[in-house]
């Protein structure tokens, strides 16, 4: 019986460390746009959280919406190049967008008939706790 455990434990001890040493959380490729390198290479070994809630944010912090026919828009324009390939952080950063932590912000992307909608803080922080199974 102890010769099967200690045969177990030789084979799943190493397989354990490996796998815990091997996981480290990739960076994703449009913080690059925003952050420097050696930033991003800190952020990922000394607080992996952040770096998580940064490539989280890049997919979640904003939906795409239409206005709808003959709907007139008094929303603040944006212009976004490709809605399908965009940076959502960097947009944020170059124009200088404060969002707020209980209300999402309404912009109109220039020459079409979209809104970009960034949801709040607080919505964002509900979304990420669920994501990563944090609940509070």
């Amino acid at each position: 019986m102890r010769k099967v455990l200690l045969i177990g434990l030789l084979f799943i001890v190493p397989t354990i460390i490996f796998a815990q040493g091997e996981t480290r959380l990739t960076i994703d490729e449009r913080l690059y746009d925003v952050f420097d390198t050696s930033f991003l290479e800190r952020m990922q070994k000394e607080t992996p959280a952040m770096l998580e809630y940064y490539n989280f944010f890049l997919d979640n912090v904003y939906t795409i919406q239409s206005l709808g026919e003959n709907k007139v828009s008094d929303y603040l324009k944006i212009t976004i190049d490709d809605i399908e390939d965009m940076n959502i952080l960097k947009i944020i950063t170059d124009y200088e967008i404060k969002r707020d932590y209980n209300n999402q912000i309404i912009y109109q992307i220039e020459d079409s008939d979209k809104l970009l909608i960034l949801i709040s803080e607080k919505e964002l922080a509900k979304k990420f706790n669920k994501h990563t199974r944090r609940t509070h």
